[in-house]
């Protein structure tokens, strides 16, 4: 299923909202909120003279890794004000454990003697698409967006 790979359509109305990216590979089309599915970009359904249907990039993950930073500078609290992105795995346990996927902004200073992981924001999904998606309107949203 195609929508593991792609964000979710709440999280593309959000990105398309930032005019992120023209254009993707996929696209949710979107009649009504009864009526909407993913699609391939070339076998993309839009008709013309129904004029109800409205379309949203649908961003896969590598395509979101390309134009989410990898460090940020906030810009106050040297030294501790360089971050790098990091993205992992790990299992969420409920009823039954599944994947889930995990963005952060690590620290890259350190204190010499005592090592303390200083985090900026961090997002987790079980699509990775949706958490760095997820990530990419908070460093909007917070005027950290670089690009």
């Amino acid at each position: 299923m195609i929508e593991r790979h792609v964000t979710s359509l709440e999280l593309s109305k959000k990105l398309d909202e930032f005019k992120l990216k023209k254009h993707t590979l996929f696209v949710w089309e979107w009649f009504n909120d009864n009526c909407y599915c993913p699609r391939f970009i070339p076998y993309a359904v839009i008709p013309d003279e129904l004029n109800k249907c409205k379309w949203f990039n649908a961003y896969t993950s590598s395509e979101l890794l390309e134009v989410i930073p990898h460090a940020i500078d906030t810009k106050k609290d040297e030294p501790f004000n360089n971050f790098r992105i990091r993205i992992e795995t790990f299992l969420v346990y409920e009823e039954y454990a599944f994947p889930a996927c995990s963005v952060r902004y690590i620290c890259d200073t350190h204190e010499p003697i005592n090592y303390i992981e200083r985090t900026l924001h961090s997002e987790w999904d079980i699509n990775l698409s949706d958490a760095l998606a997820k990530m990419i309107i908070f460093l909007k949203e917070n005027d950290l967006w670089i690009g």
